[in-house]
């Protein structure tokens, strides 16, 4: 059968397969199951197979990002305040990006990631880097801070809980735990 396009071969496969397995329960048991292994056994394939795709079809992809972006901006606006900023990651994205804000206002050199971030919470066991307890959420901190001069990058982050964070304000590192 020849179709005029891709949507028309999509859409009758659709139904085909919608069809076939109303009339043959066990056969989509019985895929399920084996595209479970299959998945399984060949994680990194198939990884690897949607980042060539993604790759290949960049524009594509953020086009179609963009236009359910505009289209459901009510949404959108909930997920990322009420489960993205929530979540670990979600918290450590938006540091990371507050403090590469304040940094270039100020024009200090260097930057960092999330990853370095997450990297630095694993390496201070979840703990704030001066008063050692374990908060229920860290904030990004610069130990030479950026207002004398500090530069923002990963050797000059700690992550510190918020009531020394706000102690220690523009003090060095040194200062601050040298007076408490």
């Amino acid at each position: 059968m020849a179709y005029k396009n891709r949507e028309d071969k999509q859409a009758y496969n659709r139904n085909y397969n919608k069809e076939y397995y109303k009339k043959n329960p066990a056969d989509l048991i019985a895929k399920a199951e084996y595209d479970k292994v299959y998945r399984a056994r060949n994680k990194e394939k198939i990884k690897e197979q949607k980042r060539q795709w993604y790759l290949t079809n960049k524009d594509h992809c953020a086009a179609k990002s963009k236009k359910y972006t505009e289209d459901n901006k009510e949404k959108v606006a909930d997920w990322y305040k009420n489960i993205w900023l929530k979540s670990e990651s979600g918290r450590f994205s938006s540091r990371t990006a507050q403090a590469t804000r304040r940094a270039r206002a100020k024009q200090a050199k260097g930057s960092f990631t999330k990853l370095d971030i997450n990297d630095l919470f694993s390496s201070q066991g979840g703990k704030c880097y001066y008063c050692r307890d374990k908060p229920n959420s860290l904030q990004i901190e610069h130990m030479t801070p950026l207002s004398r001069g500090g530069r923002n990058d990963v050797s000059n982050i700690c992550l510190a809980c918020a009531p020394c964070n706000l102690r220690k304000h523009t003090q060095t590192a040194e200062e601050f735990q040298s007076i408490t």
